[in-house]
């Protein structure tokens, strides 16, 4: 998944992988694991996105393993 002016990257964040990449179009929401954080720009994902998508609204679920609180990234 390539992201424009994205921060992915960014420690703060928490986004690792296995984080949760949500997708929000047509009135759902598709699920994708993150396999791996490239750079500030670049997801790569555990499996493909079968829809190609542009300006898509997305929220990114990270965890904090210590106490198992979950976190959304709001994008």
């Amino acid at each position: 998944v390539t992201g424009a002016t994205t921060k992915w990257s960014q420690v703060a964040l928490g986004i690792l992988p296995g984080s949760i990449l949500v997708v929000y179009r047509s009135g759902s929401a598709d699920l994708y694991a993150i396999k791996s954080v490239d750079s500030d720009t670049q997801l790569t994902l555990t499996r493909n996105i079968t829809t190609a998508f542009s300006g898509a609204s997305y929220g990114i679920i990270t965890a904090e393993t210590r106490d198992h609180r979950q976190h959304l990234v709001v994008c």
